[in-house]
């Protein structure tokens, strides 16, 4: 057989083509990679053709034999076979590391630590420093960020530092995926007429609008009030109502005090 047609390359291929050809045969057919009886064989196959053409001294000694086969019909032990081919892997003797030297991946080590963080500091999405080890870290918390992300902070080109953020738990508010909830207590004059009264957000006060008939348990949603969403906008603000029947409020307090 032809070492030529072995590898896949014409008789006037460079010896950069034979080489490049006989690395991919080798990659493909290699025992540590294809555990099939046809890649073992192609395998002895490729290492045969390229210690044929391999050099051009190979190369020139093989053409000027009159010899058509490229097979010596020694029975080599298959051990043998796979560990002398990279014997003729260029000019030098190389390795198996040297033929995958360009596909590995280098993995930083990994330190993790765990920081809690509060609502307002998810909204705000600020800078965090602290010292690990004589080192300063000073890192963003994204904004967007949530509670049991990791986020990762590049240390070295050898080390990686990842935070699991955890949540502070909050006088007011509960976080459930992009929505804060909380309860509010409504006077009963406007929870029967409607109105406004002021409820909190992470940012101070807002006024809150109330449709008339509000009963307790109500849920009133605030939208674009709450939390920023890592794709855009905002997550909103529900508030529980409570209709408190003991209280009134304090414009009706004004108007009962005017009529007096």
């Amino acid at each position: 057989m032809d070492p030529y047609q072995v590898l896949g390359v014409q008789r006037n291929a460079s010896q950069q083509e034979i080489k490049k050809a006989y690395r991919k045969a080798a990659l493909e057919n290699h025992p540590d990679r294809n555990s099939s009886s046809e890649a073992e064989a192609k395998f002895k196959l490729a290492s045969e053709a390229y210690s044929k053409i391999g050099t051009p001294e190979q190369r020139e000694a093989y053409h000027k034999q009159a010899h058509p086969g490229m097979f010596s019909g020694q029975n080599h032990h298959r051990k043998n076979d796979f560990e002398n081919v990279w014997n003729h892997f260029g000019n030098h003797h190389g390795s198996w590391d040297e033929l995958f030297e360009s596909r590995r991946v280098h993995r930083p080590s990994v330190i993790k630590i765990s920081l809690e963080i509060t609502l307002e500091e998810i909204a705000a999405s600020p800078r965090k420093s602290f010292t690990l080890d004589g080192q300063k870290i000073d890192f963003r918390i994204p904004k967007g960020s949530r509670p049991g992300e990791s986020l990762r902070v590049k240390l070295s080109d050898n080390q990686e530092l990842h935070v699991q953020l955890s949540l502070l738990p909050h006088d007011i508010f509960v976080l459930k995926e992009d929505d804060l909830y909380t309860h509010v207590s409504i006077p009963v004059d406007i929870a029967l007429k409607g109105g406004e009264m002021a409820v909190p957000t992470l940012n101070g006060n807002i006024n809150l609008k109330v449709p008339p008939r509000t009963s307790s348990h109500s849920k009133l949603r605030v939208k674009a009030c709450g939390l920023p969403i890592r794709s855009g906008g905002a997550g909103s603000i529900i508030y529980e109502v409570k209709v408190d029947m003991k209280k009134i409020s304090t414009g009706l307090l004004a108007w009962a005090a005017s009529i007096k």
